[in-house]
């Protein structure tokens, strides 16, 4: 067994020393006896899984899945990858509670600003405003939301749709491992929470594509995966779509953006697999015109340790450490995919066996004094009679207990029936109609084809199809240049098959008339 000092970033200068094991995993002594966190990073081609013993790393493994196994973002074989998930714990020697992320979903990413309603009405007006924004039925889709900026006169709300389809599909594939999620979140947050709070752009280089997410004050706002056309990429090819897809970004939400822009220069951090290759990180920093900063998450691990390959892991694990942010901070990584169904939690075990044991000490009390303490038949028969009265008394309590609450109830829902009406009203006085707008933007681009639009007073929102991705961003620039919105975003680029061999781009976009 050899012994080494491990170079530990943003620890004040604390060593800390790590043991080799017979098996090639590294851990300290002095993690031993700390909190364990497990965590599991799930992608198409492999899953990552990584014991955390307080803010010290203590065992990490990794194991490749059979190509086919994980399909656009489903689980094609639960029973596969459960295998593969139940090997994994055994590597690291780990329970089965742990925190997951998962890479390669579809969600879908809004911010909201809704009038000041009751928060009984949220829900409501959330389900309104994302039957307009989602490509398919709302019924397909779990809804996720919390408010992170209330005032006076609205509430913004991060909203995150997530096809219901792929989280069952990996619910599957945990209840055949035997495996109950703490908490399921997606790849981006989870890497999120391993970063300092502010503007930065995350790229993650995988096995089957990349993705770039754009994070503004610590919370993902656009979020895009692409996959390689091909296996075996060359890298000469991989950074020219890679350089293309960051071009996009950076054009759509950039810094000539003029509602709230990105502060340049920009922490740009790569994660991943792969990410040690000199000519894609020389590519990338010519491409963006200055360095990649540094992943140094706040955490004891060893020099051997991967951390940019373990990314997700690592925000998994110190999210939960994370004690007095501002909560427009941290609320995107609150958000928990676990199905409600799937959500009930066993009694723990040290509770169970207290409360065994306060039962059987209970019995050893009353058992002897029962015996000495025998009533008399005038006295039991007392008590019966008292027993009774309150019995009767007890329900006629009930009954009237029962009655006022049905009274406020119906009392409730009528107010609330009132300020539904009225809020949605609110909501929907604020649409209107942009006829003009569509047609004389079809007009001069006829390529682009319009698949769905929603409009409020103050924003347009767009599903549509071009040739190529210099088509999208040149009729988002047009919408830009008309003069009637502050401010255009592209939110997601897609790549998709037309026929047998052409190739076209759908994408969505956000046109903002701002204050």
């Amino acid at each position: 067994m050899t012994v080494a000092i491990a170079r530990i970033p943003n620890t004040r200068g604390r060593p800390i020393c790590f043991e080799q094991a017979a098996n090639g995993r590294e851990e300290s002594p002095l993690l031993a006896f700390s909190r364990k966190n497990l965590t599991i990073h799930i992608e198409d081609r492999e899953a990552r899984a990584l014991v955390m013993a307080g803010s010290g790393v203590a065992r990490w493994a990794s194991l490749s899945i059979p190509p086919g196994v994980i399909n656009g973002g489903v689980v094609a074989d639960p029973k596969l990858l459960a295998e593969v998930l139940r090997e994994l714990l055994k590597q690291v020697q780990a329970g089965r509670r742990p925190l997951v992320s998962l890479s390669g979903l579809h969600p879908v990413v809004r911010i909201l600003n809704l009038p000041p309603i009751k928060r009984d009405l949220i829900a409501e007006a959330i389900q309104g405003e994302m039957r307009r924004e989602l490509p398919s039925p709302i019924e397909y889709y779990q809804i996720s939301w919390i408010p992170f900026e209330v005032s006076k006169t609205e509430t913004k709300l991060y909203v995150l749709a997530v096809p219901s389809s792929e989280l069952e599909s990996y619910m599957a594939a945990f209840k055949q491992a035997r495996i109950s999620p703490r908490s399921v979140t997606l790849e981006a947050l989870a890497v999120a929470s391993a970063l300092d709070p502010g503007d930065a752009i995350i790229i993650g280089i995988k096995d089957t594509g990349f993705s770039i997410v754009v994070i503004r004050r610590g919370i993902p706002v656009i979020m895009r995966d692409s996959t390689y056309p091909q296996e075996n990429l060359p890298m000469a090819d991989l950074v020219a779509d890679l350089g293309r897809e960051l071009r996009l970004t950076l054009a759509s939400f950039g810094p000539d953006a003029p509602a709230d822009p990105i502060v340049f220069p920009l922490s740009i951090y790569l994660v991943g697999k792969n990410t040690k290759d000199d000519y894609l990180t020389n590519y990338l920093s010519q491409e963006i015109g200055f360095q990649l900063s540094s992943f140094q998450p706040p955490a004891f691990y060893p020099e051997s340790f991967p951390a940019v390959e373990y990314a997700a892991n690592l925000g998994l694990a110190l999210r939960r450490r994370k004690q007095g942010q501002p909560q427009a901070l941290k609320a995107s990584f609150a958000i928990d995919l676990v199905p409600e169904r799937y959500r009930q939690r066993p009694v723990p075990l040290p509770q169970g066996a207290l409360l065994v044991a306060v039962v059987v000490g209970l019995v050893g009390v009353v058992s002897p004094l029962s015996g000495v303490l025998q009533p008399d038949a005038e006295s039991s028969r007392l008590r019966s009679d008292i027993a009774r009265y309150q019995r009767g008394i007890d329900d006629a309590r009930e009954h009237l207990r029962t009655a006022r609450e049905a009274e406020a109830s119906l009392a409730k829902e009528r107010v609330l029936a009132e300020q539904l009406e009225t809020g949605l009203q609110q909501i929907a006085g604020q649409h209107l109609i942009w006829p003009g707008v569509i047609e004389d933007s079809l007009a001069t681009f006829p390529a682009v084809e319009i698949l769905t639009f929603s409009e409020s007073l103050t924003k347009l929102s767009i599903l549509a199809r071009a040739p190529t991705s210099a088509e999208a961003v040149a009729y988002a620039t047009y919408l830009k240049n008309i003069g009637l919105f502050n401010d255009v975003n592209i939110t997601s680029l897609t790549s998709e098959a037309q026929g047998q061999s052409s190739t076209g781009m759908q994408f969505n976009l956000i046109a903002s008339r701002g204050g």
